[in-house]
């Protein structure tokens, strides 16, 4: 299902960072020197037409690992530590990315439980989980089954696209029907076998 969703592998190289303070990784890469990058700076050396072709493409691969598969509360900065796992491009593809997404997240969601803070990690998962095992819910937010989408596009991108419109509709209607589509949806899960939820969050 997680490949289905995400179109991540979850077998291969584990992805364990180590070496997390290389102050130097930056410098290898992009010729910049501070330990974190914004992700403003990292979007303007993916558009940087002057960079090489290899530049660009980690910067893009760093932005996907800060924004998707470990994203935490560090605000809009990229760290070194993931740094080790694109800097050889003929190597990233022989990386877990999905394992490590679904890991991170795993571990976030401990952290809220116990710690009492914002979960870190793809929190985006968790809803695609949802809508894989609850099909009802494609009708209460009249989204067209998934079976009709580009089979190259993952599950989860097509659902946050189509979720996304339906936010942005909502927000031109103060008090629109989004409560009466979360009251359904909170009767389908009651009306559901959904016991095996709670071994997920303990």
């Amino acid at each position: 299902m997680f490949l289905f969703l995400t179109h991540l592998p979850i077998i291969g190289r584990p992805i364990v960072p180590i070496n997390n303070r290389d102050p130097h990784a930056f410098n290898r890469l992009f010729s910049e020197s501070p330990s974190l990058l914004s992700l403003v700076k990292l979007r303007n050396i993916c558009c940087d037409t002057n960079r090489n072709d290899d530049d660009r493409i980690k910067a893009v691969l760093l932005m996907i690992v800060t924004c998707l598969i470990a994203p935490n509360g560090n605000g809009q900065n990229c760290n070194t530590s993931y740094v080790q796992f694109i800097e050889k491009l003929d190597e990233v593809n022989s990386y877990a990315w999905g394992a490590a997404m679904l890991a991170y997240l795993y571990q976030g969601m401990k952290g809220w439980k116990t710690d009492d803070k914002a979960i870190d990690g793809f929190t985006w998962l968790i809803m695609g989980f949802f809508f894989s095992h609850f099909r009802g819910l494609y009708s209460i937010f009249n989204i067209t089954v998934e079976e009709n989408q580009a089979l190259d596009k993952p599950k989860l991108a097509y659902l946050i696209e189509s979720l996304e419109r339906i936010g942005a509709n909502h927000l031109k209607k103060a008090n629109s029907a989004l409560q009466l589509k979360l009251n359904l949806v909170h009767d389908l899960l009651r009306t559901e076998e959904v016991s095996f939820l709670q071994t997920i969050i303990i």
